[in-house]
């Protein structure tokens, strides 16, 4: 709400008219589905509302998470015995960036 409009500036659609149904998740949180009859009136209102334009320039916008990497790592599928796996994992956190940096620093000293 904008400091134009106020309480009493909204219009409440009436409960007798929505005859929405309930989804329930797992951890008990209900939502509420809407008919396509009540999606219809709840869009028109939205797109009424002078104070709240649609969005249809989206260039302005951000994209958010972790930004893209300049030099990104490629994922493989590796085989690997199972007792070396083991004694990595073992090692600890950073055990897959170990085995880059080992793999890393033989390349560079041994000719393939």
């Amino acid at each position: 709400m904008n400091a134009a409009s106020s309480v009493s500036d909204w219009q409440p659609i009436a409960r007798d008219v929505i005859m929405s149904d309930f989804l329930t998740l797992p951890n008990g949180r209900k939502i509420e589905i809407l008919s396509d009859e009540e999606d219809a009136v709840l869009t028109a209102a939205a797109l009424s509302d002078p104070a709240n334009p649609p969005i249809t320039d989206f260039s302005g916008f951000k994209r958010m998470g972790r930004p893209p990497l300049a030099d990104p790592k490629v994922a493989v599928k590796l085989r690997l015995d199972a007792d070396v796996v083991a004694k990595l994992r073992a090692s600890g956190k950073g055990w897959q960036t170990r085995i880059n940096q080992a793999l890393r620093d033989y390349v560079t000293t041994h000719s393939l």
